[in-house]
């Protein structure tokens, strides 16, 4: 009993100090510190209520007043925004945290690229959940990434390096020296998508940022990205993406 009055006690104590903490700038300017973190709030509505530098300059932004309010519908494709919003979702409605989730997120300086996502609940004096705080951190600058994607890190190089080449699951297997099947289990657990899919939207992410970084037409990118012609381009961007080639360029030029 006594322990369970001291733990008590000690949270009495440090919900009153937190109550007099006048803004969130503090722990903005801190996780602005730490290297590779990128920190961000957002409300029930999804909406950004906090962003750190690291948020501001994937998104190719200067200052945080530019993302204050907007949602991820204003920066992401539809499918993206979907998957997103899914998980703050689970976070908000469930009241527990999604721990090191590996995604794919948009940059209009380098099209997709994988982050480790971290998303708690945020609960007023009620206890009631209010919104969420989160950091991203990118896959490829983590010192000591989870033992599953350490077991496919040269498969996973191998796609983001000939992505655009014919590559195959079978290819992919062969190259972590177990079988397919063994392969797609681990993507499931880390990804949640097969080899094959991940191939195809590591593609479509390239060709993104081509689409961006580039005046190629549509047709070369296709071309370029290992598509048979701009028809079969456009219909996997659109499944991956929820827009077609065109759109997505317009709408962030």
């Amino acid at each position: 009993m006594p322990h369970k009055r001291r733990i008590h006690a000690t949270n009495n104590v440090r919900e009153q100090f937190l109550a007099k903490v006048a803004s969130s700038h503090p722990f903005v300017y801190l996780f602005a510190q730490i290297p590779d973190v990128h920190f961000f709030m957002k409300d029930l509505d999804g909406r950004f209520m906090a962003a750190g530098p690291g948020i501001l300059r994937r998104l190719d932004m200067t200052d945080e007043s530019e993302i204050i309010g907007r949602t991820d519908s204003d920066i992401h494709p539809p499918k993206t925004v979907a998957e997103i919003r899914k998980d703050d979702m689970e976070v908000m409605e469930s009241g527990k945290p999604i721990i090191n989730k590996v995604e794919s997120l948009f940059s209009p300086n380098n099209g997709h690229t994988l982050y480790m996502t971290t998303k708690v609940p945020l609960f007023d004096e009620t206890q009631r959940v209010i919104g969420l705080i989160g950091i991203v951190r990118p896959y490829q600058n983590l010192e000591n990434p989870p033992a599953e994607i350490q077991r496919i890190s040269r498969s996973i190089a191998n796609i983001q390096q000939h992505h655009s080449e014919g590559i195959t699951p079978e290819d992919m297997a062969k190259i972590e020296n177990i079988s397919p099947r063994q392969l797609n289990r681990l993507y499931q657990k880390v990804f949640g998508t097969s080899v094959g899919h991940f191939i195809m939207r590591t593609r479509i992410q390239s060709a993104s940022n081509s689409l961006l970084s580039t005046k190629l037409d549509i047709a070369a990118i296709a071309k370029q990205h290992g598509f048979s012609d701009q028809s079969a381009f456009t219909r996997q961007f659109r499944l991956h993406t929820g827009e077609t080639p065109l759109k997505y360029r317009a709408r962030r030029k």
